[in-house]
């Protein structure tokens, strides 16, 4: 198990799935906060962070492959001093009622695998949270992901949200999850995701 690490924060962000930087748009263009590294797995997607955040380094590919150069990478940049956010927004179509339907469905027709790996994306998140130590990281996803079991690093089945406190709360961590309707913030329609803040 890692150490709680005591070095200084320094005031900057870094994201996970991070999509096309929407969410590092709402980080760095409302509070200031430099994102100075992304990584997503979608080439148009990265591109397109690139294009809105040139001094933003990005990751282009699987996490599970990059995570090693992800840490040493904000390691360096911040001279062994930790992240102030880290935020993540995994693949949510396994765990979203619209895609259930249609992954059950081929689960049935024997034309998918009854796991879908991407559920298990969440494991190298919380191998770079626990290396990097933010002081605070916020976790973006449907709210179905509540009720998401995933295989574990030890292959046992666990409840997604049970895994992160498991590992991270001995980190000093303290995990809250709600479930909040983005149309009570401003958005024009219903929109329902779970946000988990350590």
């Amino acid at each position: 198990m890692n150490r709680i690490k005591t070095s200084p924060v320094v005031n900057v962000s870094a994201s996970i799935f991070s999509g096309g930087g929407v969410g590092d748009a709402g980080i760095e263009w409302s509070t200031g906060v430099p994102v100075i590294a992304a990584c997503e797995i979608v080439p148009k997607r990265a591109e397109l962070i690139r294009l809105n955040f040139p001094s933003t380094m990005v990751f282009e590919g699987d996490i599970w492959a990059l995570k090693k150069d992800y840490i040493e990478y904000i390691e360096k940049t911040l001279d062994g001093k930790r992240p102030w956010l880290l935020t993540l927004s995994p693949p949510c179509q396994v765990m979203s009622a619209n895609g259930a339907g249609r992954i059950s469905s081929a689960i049935r027709n024997g034309t998918r695998p009854k796991e879908d790996e991407r559920n298990r994306l969440i494991l190298p998140s919380i191998d770079v949270l626990e290396e990097l130590q933010p002081d605070w990281f916020i976790l973006e996803n449907v709210r179905r992901m509540e009720n998401t079991v995933i295989r574990n690093e030890y292959n046992k089945p666990e409840n997604i949200l049970d895994c992160l406190g498991r590992r991270l709360q001995p980190l000093g961590y303290t995990v809250r999850a709600n479930i909040l309707d983005f149309r009570d913030y401003g958005v024009p329609h219903h929109r329902q995701r779970l946000i988990t803040i350590g």
